[in-house]
């Protein structure tokens, strides 16, 4: 039998007592360092994977409060990616979200230091720098962007 973790708080745990892998809403808009999570687990070293796991508390902790549609999206919107608000009846990261999920995804490297304006909106500011795509396509230019990342299952 396959375990995977239906939690993204205790992967390196589960991974620790034989699980395959975890299916991971925030890896969505952390899939480098969930991907990075994984292969160290699955090297088996149990001391950096919890060193890794810690940094990704904070993400955890603003999926666990807000809603997994509003996380993603709002962490998409960003990293670049103009994917809208979530359907309804689920409703869209508020702005209180939006800077929490921001501040964890600059912790654990998944975006640059930027602003955000009243509406979440990443802005430019005296020395912060706009949030762009990975490969530096800038928002609005829909015909260069790469998809967006769901990676919902680390396996």
């Amino acid at each position: 039998m396959k375990v995977f973790a239906a939690s993204s708080h205790i992967p390196a745990c589960v991974m620790l007592i034989g699980g395959v892998g975890w299916m991971a809403g925030p890896a969505c808009i952390a899939p480098r360092q969930s991907v990075e999570l994984y292969e160290i687990c699955r090297r088996g070293d149990w001391a950096a994977a919890m060193e890794r796991q810690r940094p990704l508390w904070a993400l955890n902790q603003a999926f666990a409060k807000y809603n997994l549609a509003a996380c993603i999206k709002g962490g998409l919107e960003l990293q670049g990616y103009a994917v809208g608000a979530p359907l309804l009846p689920q409703a869209p990261l508020p702005p209180e979200g939006v800077e929490e999920v921001r501040r964890a995804l600059i912790a654990i490297g998944a975006l640059q230091d930027t602003m955000v304006n009243d509406r979440g909106k990443p802005v430019s500011s005296g020395s912060f720098q706009q949030a762009q795509p990975r490969g530096g396509v800038r928002r609005g230019d829909k015909s260069a962007r790469p998809s967006p990342r769901m990676f919902f299952c680390v396996i």
